[in-house]
């Protein structure tokens, strides 16, 4: 027989079996060790806030899983309170842990509001990056682009966008996003009797249609090049409206 062989094999079982017992020690005394403290970290691009401590602490006290010390934590239902968070309308995701300190740990990231509608019933909502509707928060605001005109798409929570012109204003505000250049020319995005799109921008008195999302790069490469070029110090407030929809081309109406 080779003891040599036997003895290693006798080490290595003794020491899993010693990892094993520790891991289960462990385990023991941190399910049966008080909460010690509980910490909330909100995420939200730019400082954004629209959910915060308070919110949770509230959200959490009406259940079992209320944010109390001195409980122990094998009593604490980690999963239950990650559901309870994330029903809360501005939230995407939390994650809720316990570390080897007793310390209950809840990361949260909010929605991300791309749009804000303001539609024909004065219903007003923001629609998030995911295209789905969530409320406006008392607790704080964001500054996206308003939609406000000929707009049907009713609000929501989380539900999904149900009409054409909501999908299109979606997808404007998406545009804005990634074009700052665009994003510093519009003021406000309107929806006219037509269902076109239009905005108003934040220089001069008139009023730009877009149409639709289509050629979005091409239509704002248009304004540009008409605000640098083709504009004179007079003729800002000259013209009431500019239409964009046009391939190569841009129509100005006068004003009367």
């Amino acid at each position: 027989m080779n003891w040599k062989k036997v003895v290693n094999i006798t080490i290595k079982i003794l020491f899993l079996l010693a990892v094993a017992a520790g891991y289960g020690f462990s385990y023991y005394q941190m399910n049966n060790r008080l909460i010690s403290d509980y910490t909330i970290e909100i995420n939200g691009p730019d400082g954004l806030k629209l959910v915060n401590e308070k919110a949770i602490r509230s959200k959490l006290e009406q259940t079992d899983v209320q944010l109390v010390k001195t409980r122990p934590l094998k009593q604490y239902n980690l999963h239950l309170a990650e559901k309870l968070i994330e029903q809360m309308p501005h939230v995407a995701n939390a994650e809720v842990w316990a570390n080897f300190n007793g310390e209950i740990c809840i990361e949260v990231d909010q929605r991300v509001p791309v749009l804000r509608i303001i539609n024909q019933n004065q219903q007003s909502y923001y629609v998030d990056s995911n295209g789905l509707k969530m409320p406006l928060s008392s607790i704080g605001a964001y500054r996206v682009p308003v939609a406000t005109g000929n707009i049907r798409e009713k609000s929501g929570i989380r539900d999904s966008l149900s009409t054409p012109i909501g999908h299109q204003l979606w997808q404007m505000a998406l545009f804005l996003r990634e074009n700052k250049s665009a994003n510093a020319l519009t003021a406000q995005i309107h929806v006219n009797e037509q269902e076109q799109l239009e905005i108003i921008p934040m220089l001069g008195n008139h009023t730009v249609v877009l149409g639709d999302t289509s050629s979005l790069n091409d239509k704002y490469f248009k304004l540009e090049a008409l605000y640098r070029d083709g504009f004179r110090d007079e003729d800002w407030n000259k013209y009431s409206l500019i239409n964009l929809q046009y391939k190569e081309l841009i129509v100005c109406r006068k004003a009367k």
